[in-house]
């Protein structure tokens, strides 16, 4: 069924869903409103209608942090986070995004993730590498630990080992930051805190631009199952991506 949609179409269905979102979102006035569990806010529950409306109109399987799996029959399902980094958006932080990830029969083909507050847009097919803004990224695998800048999830612990590091709450932007060289890796410090919504599709950009990506105690990253959590993990190279690893690893001991 993958053949339904080509790669380019997905991604075209992808910029429409976020324009969707956008358009919607343009009538909120009040993004601080709570929505209908905690952690929840009300632009969560307007971005999750617009996406799910237009995607199950195409016949797409929808995973979405908001809504759950809803069931489609054109072969692919749709792992979105309508709104990843929505408590920043509610407090006016530019650092949130539509997170877009198309899985098929032969697993991962296609992802876009686009900032909404400022012009940050990152995509990717699979074996066709990653692009941010219509520009071809890759890693940067010649940049040293200690000369790294890490994105993290959670205050890691000390002895990380790299330059410095960020925390900026939104998992798919910042792994899309490992794949144009903005971070070298990206960590996540927390227990199992991710959603596959999260980290989904900015996992696939960064891997597509040369990434090593994985989940902290290797299970697979991707999955259709809602109440599924999993620690993931990005560098810029091998190296990078050992070093790391053990210190997260060692967090837990």
């Amino acid at each position: 069924m993958d053949c339904v949609f080509t790669k380019d179409d997905l991604i075209s269905t992808a910029r429409n869903v976020t324009d969707a979102i956008r358009n919607q979102l343009n009538e909120v006035t009040d993004w601080d409103r709570p929505g209908n569990r905690p952690g929840q806010y009300y632009i969560d529950i307007v971005a999750d209608k617009a996406a799910s409306e237009y995607l199950s109109a195409a016949n797409f399987s929808v995973l979405s942090e908001e809504s759950g799996l809803t069931k489609g029959n054109n072969g692919f399902l749709v792992i979105i986070d309508p709104i990843d980094g929505s408590t920043n958006a509610s407090r006016g932080l530019p650092w949130y995004a539509v997170s877009i990830c198309f899985l098929g029969e032969s697993g991962v083909l296609a992802a876009r993730v686009e900032n909404l507050a400022v012009p940050l847009i990152f995509e990717a097919i699979s074996s066709g590498g990653a692009t941010f803004n219509g520009r071809q990224i890759t890693v940067d695998k010649s940049r040293q630990l200690s000369s790294a800048v890490v994105a993290v999830s959670s205050l890691p612990p000390p002895g990380m080992g790299s330059w410095q590091f960020r925390c900026y709450g939104a998992a798919a932007l910042d792994l899309c930051c490992v794949a144009n060289a903005t971070f070298d890796a990206y960590v996540d410090y927390g227990e199992d805190a991710h959603g596959v919504w999260d980290y989904a599709a900015g996992a696939f950009i960064a891997q597509e631009a040369g990434a090593i990506v994985g989940d902290v105690w290797d299970r697979p990253l991707i999955t259709s199952e809602y109440s599924a959590r999993r620690t993931p993990i990005a560098a810029c190279s091998q190296e990078v991506f050992s070093a790391m690893l053990e210190h997260r690893r060692k967090r837990e001991r």
